[in-house]
């Protein structure tokens, strides 16, 4: 009597089976011999000596089963490390004409599934592979993994009833690997070097089709073991690499793992990325770029970003910054066309739609990017926006289901290094500044000095900001003699200003004409007058009244006066104000008699009167101002600095300026938080306080 009894419940049939499998194996013990299964290489044997009977061409096998040691031998680091040696060329003649690969595979992966008959199962796939193969005459010299024929439908149904038990539906992946008009076949259609080895992308599709067994501990199959199942003697493993790098991308069930290829039941991740990010246009990746600039600068003030029209730019007499579009950008080789040259020009003159030409020209400042900065920038917004519609889905695409395990953690970490590397990319596009440039006042022809900040930190406005006022293109100090040139350039030449020009109307002139110094802002104005007037560069009038100077200025100090916040003042031709400061001093100082000094009293009871001391000014100075952290205030403390700190120095006395910073949280700040707060003040010199 010869037994063979069920393995495991389901296959005795419930738990009364699994009571009768008990009782029987408790009988038999007392009289059973047991025999022990085949090792895998008698395995081998009996599969090939059942498909092929024990009559083989020696000769033939010897000479084939050589050819592939010396390939293997000649290139061995392109294949496994034991395949060159005599042992492996023994097994290749056992096999024959079966490479051992597929045996290795079915024997060792396959049978891992449960339910997989070892020798049963194997012999019926390869009859199933072997039949197709010998009716269609394929001209192989051995039986390998590449020769698979999963177009067959009985053959995909035997791996594909296996695979199904550890869950998901692989017909999907079998039409992927071999079907007509499949990716596989699409990508050997497309290169006549990959149909003449026989359809190279097919080839190794089933070939990493036969190591993606559910049931293996470590997925997948090395590019070496792909090379030793798809390659032949006569052919080269170049042609295979390049067929598997057009593969790996562009199908949507093949991974890649640590240079581990197999596939999977679900969609390759970074297939459905490459593919969503096809779809997005111009107008998305353009919308996602001016969003994270807008983003980038909001707590920036007088920022403009990505205009598309000249009227959406103020016309103002503050200095603004325009932030071009990334369709407006610089070129990066000498033939390419200067969109942002362009654009800024039509901005600088314009300032509405129908080219109404704009008044206040000299305080634009435009930044842009390179052209090269903007393509690689676009390519890596659409890798985010597939990876974001992955993960949450968007306008065009639904979030993907069923996101867990590994499959969400690669969707994390991908988003995660997109929205990195776009935000890199970004500031590092976004550094060239655009001022503008006008030789000639008479003409209206503009150019553009072009600087580079060569940084690439977050702060795009603050650090080109910077960089400007190193070119001078922004002006936050000026010296009076350097003013007083230009104004004798360019106003007291001129008939209608040959005595002296309103100081706001002089700053009006400066805001609108590019040819004119480009102030910061009106403090600076306000300085360079006040050194100006002390060291006779011109001339000061708080008004001019019916050929009257009024609190006429020249060659002292200013004090307390405000000059540019008086819109009635005058700045005053150094020639006129030199004239009437001499007619001042020659002016005769008009005679008082002397009051009569009171005769002592005698009257002991009447206190003597004496004038009291005049009133000094307060001894100590404190001044506060709230700034807020969402707006720019750098320029608040330029400001404090201009017209607080240096007038109190200006009248003698000791100034210190202490910056301080009060945050309050009603549950507490992290340590994290506090930690880093704590080490940046070390770093910075500065106190730090708790509680």
């Amino acid at each position: 009597l010869v037994a063979t009894l069920p393995e495991g419940q389901v296959q005795a049939g419930g738990e009364g089976g699994m009571t009768v499998l008990d009782t029987l194996e408790s009988i038999l013990e007392r009289v059973d011999a047991v025999s022990i299964p085949l090792e895998v290489d008698n395995a081998y044997e009996v599969v090939r000596r059942r498909l092929f009977g024990s009559i083989i061409d020696e000769t033939e096998r010897d000479q084939t089963c050589e050819a592939f040691r010396k390939m293997y031998q000649n290139s061995r680091s392109e294949y496994p490390s034991n395949v060159s040696d005599q042992d492996y060329l023994k097994r290749m003649k056992d096999c024959y004409p079966i490479h051992p690969e597929i045996f290795d595979r079915l024997f060792q992966d396959w049978s891992a599934i449960p339910g997989f008959q070892r020798t049963r199962g194997v012999l019926r796939i390869m009859a199933t592979c072997i039949s197709r193969l010998y009716q269609e005459q394929d001209p192989s010299l051995l039986v390998m993994p590449a020769n698979l024929t999963l177009d067959d439908p009985a053959l995909a149904d035997e791996f594909t009833r296996l695979l199904a038990r550890s869950g998901g539906n692989w017909d999907p992946v079998v039409q992927e690997i071999d079907s007509h008009g499949s990716r596989t076949d699409r990508i050997d259609r497309n290169s006549q070097s990959f149909i003449e080895v026989g359809s190279a992308a097919r080839r190794l599709a089933r070939t990493v089709f036969l190591g993606s067994a559910t049931g293996r501990a470590v997925k997948g199959l090395t590019t070496r073991q792909i090379h030793l199942g798809v390659v032949e003697p006569g052919q080269g493993v170049s042609v295979y690499n390049d067929a598997l790098n057009r593969m790996t991308g562009n199908l949507y069930f093949l991974y890649n793992l640590d240079d581990r290829y197999y596939f999977h039941a679900e969609e390759n991740l970074n297939k459905v990325a490459i593919d969503r990010a096809a779809e997005y246009t111009e107008a998305d990746i353009y919308a996602e770029i001016v969003s994270r600039l807008e983003r980038a600068v909001r707590s920036t003030s007088n920022v403009k970003v990505c205009p598309i029209t000249p009227n959406l730019v103020k016309d103002s007499q503050t200095v603004q910054y325009v932030i071009l579009h990334p369709q407006a950008s610089l070129p990066s080789r000498e033939k390419e066309t200067d969109t942002a040259r362009q654009t800024a020009l039509k901005i600088l003159t314009s300032s509405t739609d129908d080219e109404r030409p704009r008044t206040f020209r000299n305080t634009l400042l435009f930044i842009a990017a390179r052209r090269d900065d903007i393509r690689e920038l676009r390519n890596h917004v659409k890798n985010y926006l597939a990876w974001n519609s992955i993960m949450t889905g968007d306008q065009l695409h639904s979030a993907l289901g069923n996101l867990e395990g590994t499959r969400l953690d690669q969707t994390h970490g991908n988003l995660e290094s997109a929205e990195n590397t776009v935000t890199t990319v970004l500031f590092k596009a976004y550094r060239w500044g655009l001022a503008p440039l006008q030789a000639d006042p008479q003409k209206n022809d503009y150019d553009f000095s072009v600087a580079d900040t060569k940084s690439t930190d977050g702060r795009i406005v603050q650090r080109l900001r910077e960089k400007f006022i190193d070119d001078d293109a922004i002006v936050t100090k000026i010296a009076p003699d350097i003013f007083a040139g230009k104004l004798q350039q360019y106003i007291w030449s001129s008939d209608a200003y040959q005595e002296h020009i309103d100081i706001e109307h002089l700053w009006e002139l400066m805001a609108q004409n590019v040819y004119m110094p480009r102030l910061r802002d009106r403090n600076v104005l306000a300085a360079c007058i006040r050194d100006g007037i002390a060291a006779g560069s011109f001339g000061y009038a708080s008004a001019y009244q019916d050929g009257n100077y009024l609190n006429f200025r020249f060659e002292k100090q200013m004090g307390g006066l405000r000059i540019v916040e008086d819109s009635t003042a005058v700045l005053i031709n150094p020639e006129m104000a030199k004239l009437l400061k001499e007619a001042e001093e020659e002016k005769p100082t008009p005679s008082t008699p002397p009051e009569p000094k009171p005769e002592p009293s005698t009257d002991r009871t009447t206190p003597v009167v004496i004038d009291p001391p005049q009133p000094k000014g307060p001894t100590h100075v404190v001044v506060t101002k709230a700034l807020q952290l969402e707006l720019p205030f750098a320029e608040d403390i330029d400001i404090l600095q201009d017209e607080i700190a240096r007038t109190l120095q200006a009248d003698g006395g000791t100034v210190k300026v202490e910056v301080t910073v009060i945050a309050n949280k009603s549950g507490g700040f992290s340590e994290n938080t506090t930690r880093a707060v704590k080490q940046n003040s070390e770093h910075l010199n500065a106190d730090f306080k708790s509680d």
